[in-house]
């Protein structure tokens, strides 16, 4: 993670506009990444961690709609800035699609670029607080500033909405921290095991309030492999669960297949006492690893979700439909439910309908939504309103 807490990445197909850009944004204190590639722009987004982004929307290989949604698959929150040398209705409605993707979208520029309206946007974007330290992290996990957003997770057979997931934010000022820029932090601060409990604290709560109307619908957690060595979590997460009155069955425990490199042992020692508890546990992001096939052996697994990586271009890439086809058939012989993540298009809905896939979650169905518009979206969607799976962007 740098060190620089105003970190400025910059797409724009003309190599002196970036230039220029850069020379702007170091005047005014940021960490600057430039680019002219789409490519390396998505590259530069998950390792450079920017805290403000300006987009250009003509870019070789993708569009800068592409590029929004990109950012909206990787729960971006920083502030977006479009600009263009297209007219002002196609910035308006560009900049409308990414509020509507849940991005934070900022003024946009006409081409040729204001310096002087670039500095004062970079400068208001300095004033919200932007803390890499353990101590602003400790502070925000004491002050409850955590907020949960919620995924639906809706079956292929029925159409019917049976489970949620828990996604983390950090809220701060009124503006929300994604996850990639603090869980780190708190994985190597060793703050990752409050931070873990907080979250199931809240999630158990928000969950407790809709099961009775909603019975049939489980929720997911995600847990840092950080946390796995811990022999006193099922015990404190099944305490949680009983003061809540939530059945542990109910509640799905996610852990990415990265987890399994090391401390193999204490991990079995630890998933193994979630599955007699009652907790049902799934392989997240399955596929990205080198040893999936022998954790599906030896470890208690509920669930197979497939890596949204093989699931974004399914509809062009017949390579990642027969990773997909094979992965739903080992798990189903294994008796595992499996899930997709990351669906944005009916096309690929299709495929995996026809390879037999259990369970399907993406923008194409629901946004991540904060808890007051997903109990109105579960409402409608138990109304049948959601079966076309366009997501309401105004619920």
């Amino acid at each position: 993670m740098t060190g620089i807490k105003h970190r400025l990445l910059v797409v724009d197909d003309e190599v002196e506009v970036c230039e220029i850009i850069r020379e702007v944004g170091e005047t005014a204190g940021y960490e600057v990444k430039t680019t002219t590639s789409g490519v390396e722009f998505c590259a530069l987004y998950l390792n450079f961690n920017p805290t403000f982004i300006l987009l250009d929307l003509n870019i070789p290989e993708f569009d800068g709609i592409e590029l929004l949604r990109f950012l909206a698959q990787h729960n971006c929150t920083c502030p977006i800035v479009l600009e263009s040398g297209q007219d002002e209705k196609v910035l308006a409605i560009s900049s409308k699609l990414g509020e509507e993707m849940g991005l934070t979208m900022g003024p946009y520029f006409q081409k040729p670029v204001s310096v002087t309206k670039l500095m004062s946007a970079l400068e208001t974007n300095k004033e919200a607080p932007q803390d890499d330290s353990p101590d602003f992290l400790r502070h925000a996990i004491a002050n409850k500033r955590i907020v949960l957003h919620y995924q639906p997770k809706v079956s292929f057979k029925t159409n019917q909405v049976v489970g949620i997931e828990a996604l983390v934010r950090l809220e701060v000022q009124g503006k929300l921290i994604p996850p990639d820029s603090f869980i780190p932090l708190a994985e190597e601060s060793n703050l990752i095991r409050s931070l873990s409990q907080l979250i199931v604290q809240i999630a158990f709560q928000e969950y407790k309030s809709i099961i009775n109307t909603y019975p049939e619908i489980s929720l997911s957690v995600n847990l840092s492999p950080k946390t796995l060595d811990d022999l006193l979590m099922p015990d404190e997460f099944t305490k949680m669960a009983q003061e809540h009155n939530i059945d542990t069955k109910n509640i799905c425990l996610e852990i990415t297949e990265t987890a399994f490199s090391e401390h193999k042992l204490l991990i079995a020692d630890v998933i193994t006492r979630f599955r007699i508890k009652g907790f049902t546990i799934s392989i997240d992001d399955f596929g990205t690893g080198y040893s999936s096939l022998a954790q599906l052996h030896n470890l208690p697994f509920n669930e197979i979700k497939i890596d949204k990586s093989f699931i974004t271009h399914l509809g062009e890439d017949l390579e990642a439909r027969k990773i997909t086809q094979s992965v739903i058939d080992l798990g189903h012989s294994l008796g595992l439910t499996v899930t997709a993540e990351g669906i944005e298009t009916k096309e690929v809905w299709d495929i995996l309908a026809s390879q037999g896939c259990d369970i399907a979650q993406g923008f194409y169905i629901c946004h991540p939504l904060e808890f007051d518009k997903l109990t109105k979206w579960l409402a409608l969607a138990r109304d049948g309103v959601h079966t076309n799976h366009e997501h309401l962007s105004n619920v």
